[in-house]
């Protein structure tokens, strides 16, 4: 993915990182490795729809939908 962005805009510092939101270890894991990396975020493409006919919660035990 963040090969094909390089390529389109010839900027050679993008990074593409993978986040579940409906997993905060997910969250956390990401949130430490920017903390480590002592870099930023500053963009954030969020791609999500959902449309769910039965109560459903994450692994957390928080409501999905």
């Amino acid at each position: 993915m963040s090969t094909g962005l390089k390529e389109e805009t010839g900027f050679e510092r993008i990074e593409f990182r993978v986040l579940e939101l409906s997993k905060f270890s997910s969250v956390i894991a990401l949130t430490d490795s920017f903390l480590k990396d002592g870099v930023r975020l500053d963009i954030l493409v969020a791609s999500a729809a959902v449309s769910l006919t039965q109560y459903r919660t994450t692994e957390d035990g928080w409501e999905e939908g």
